[in-house]
């Protein structure tokens, strides 16, 4: 006898009433709960992230293609020089990772006696410089000077924001809205994907040295945004696990 198969909105049925069907659903619906009830600090600070994380992810694609034009003088992806701008642009990268490993630590006192926003906002601002600048550098070896303000901006990045929801948020629902805040890094990085290959070809000429002072622009953007958050005092940042990470 010839075997029938289920109909797509009976299986559809069963997976739904499932145990895991229901836990699923169960969990988008306290997703969506927590977006209704967001703090407006998450809100504010999901500005901010748009503008520093756009940047950054256009920092990471486009930095070795700015630094072969710049320092290598090549667009050539086949070229010997292109190899070694490649091999310098890792090398920056490692430098600016180092950095902020040195400087987490010094960023924690500061947070503690000055606030967290005050300290992100001084770190946006010296890496937007920082980048705005980058691709006019000749020298390879200067490249290292805007990698030191990277590196205390990534140290900031990877701690203060979530300082300032740390505190903003009922402990009860920790989990679900830590997540959704890390939200807010894939949703610019699905947004640059999108936008940025029609930008580079029209308003950005198609040249990588305009995509580095984009996102030192854009960081820039960042720092005024994290100026209008309103956050709740958190516990003392001393006492919070400070995550560092090098990309």
């Amino acid at each position: 006898m010839p075997c029938t198969l289920p109909s797509p909105s009976i299986v559809t049925c069963k997976l739904l009433f499932s145990p895991s069907g229901i836990e699923l659903l169960s969990t988008l619906e306290e997703i969506f709960e927590a977006f209704k009830d967001m703090p407006p600090a998450m809100w504010q600070l999901a500005v901010m992230m748009l503008f520093q994380w756009y940047a950054m992810f256009c920092y990471w694609q486009y930095n070795a293609l700015s630094v072969a034009k710049t320092i290598f003088h090549t667009t050539d992806a086949r070229s010997d020089a292109f190899v070694q701008a490649n091999v310098w642009a890792n090398t920056c990268n490692g430098f600016y990772n180092a950095i902020t490993f040195l400087s987490s630590f010094l960023l924690v006192r500061l947070a503690n006696r000055y606030g967290p926003k005050w300290v992100h906002m001084t770190c946006l601002i010296l890496v937007g410089v920082s980048l705005v600048f980058y691709p006019v550098i000749q020298n390879k070896y200067l490249l290292f000077l805007p990698m030191i303000g990277l590196g205390v901006a990534w140290a900031s990045m990877m701690s203060m924001p979530y300082v300032m929801v740390a505190g903003s948020i009922p402990p009860a629902r920790t989990g679900v809205y830590m997540g959704i805040f890390n939200m807010f890094i894939v949703i610019p990085m699905m947004i640059e994907t999108f936008t940025l290959k029609g930008l580079y070809s029209t308003v950005l000429n198609q040249n990588p040295e305009n995509v580095i002072r984009l996102a030192g622009i854009l960081l820039l953007c960042a720092a005024i945004a994290v100026n209008f958050v309103k956050y709740k005092k958190p516990i003392g940042v001393s006492e919070m696990i400070i995550p560092v990470a090098g990309h």
